[in-house]
């Protein structure tokens, strides 16, 4: 309380200490073996978010509904919108740190982020740590490469299921993952397509 002299009906108000800026520090947001870290705490509980429920769809189409990632997925965020550009905004990468491995999607923020190629990205990460989840191996060096045609299709399939997409484009009601199993598919190599 302030002291008031006497007959001194003012009420001299006292500023709190001015609060300092502080910049933005990165953190983690977690959602499982998902995390997403960076310093926009909005945007990474919306990536995160995202990512699990893209888990959680392709867990369903695959007939697992249950299964957890058994492999860290880290999604990065770099940046700010209205940085310099830069040649690639997201970019996904394998690290094995003493033989276990982990799964970065680097994300640069300059132009914003692309809802569909951040799913797209996801999506392909996703499939990434259920390949290696389940023991395929990968020699030093070596690349996976996952065909557009899979992410593309898992992803019209999901929003089909959820009633964003019109499956009438396909002209027909068949249900092809009931023909031909997604684990056969993923398990496909490259001749017998």
């Amino acid at each position: 309380m302030l002291a008031q002299e006497p007959g001194d009906n003012s009420s001299a108000a006292v500023d709190p200490p001015a609060a300092t800026a502080r910049p933005d520090r990165p953190a983690v947001t977690h959602f499982g073996k998902i995390s997403v870290v960076g310093s926009h705490q909005n945007l990474r509980g919306s990536i995160a978010s995202m990512a699990e429920n893209l888990r959680v769809e392709l867990n369903k189409l695959c007939g697992d509904a249950k299964r957890q990632n058994k492999i860290p997925i880290i999604i990065q965020l770099h940046g700010k919108q209205g940085d310099r550009a830069q040649p690639r905004s997201l970019v996904s990468q394998i690290q094995r740190i003493q033989g276990q491995f982990q799964i970065i999607l680097h994300i640069h923020l300059a132009k914003g982020i692309d809802h569909d190629l951040l799913r797209y990205h996801l999506m392909e990460v996703l499939l990434f740590e259920r390949g290696l989840g389940e023991g395929q191996t990968l020699a030093e060096g070596e690349r996976i490469i996952i065909k557009p045609w899979l992410i593309v299709g898992l992803l019209e399939s999901i929003d089909i299921k959820q009633g964003r997409a019109d499956k009438r484009i396909y002209q027909a009601d068949i249900p092809f993952l009931e023909i031909l199993g997604l684990q056969q598919v993923f398990d496909a190599s490259e001749k017998q397509w």
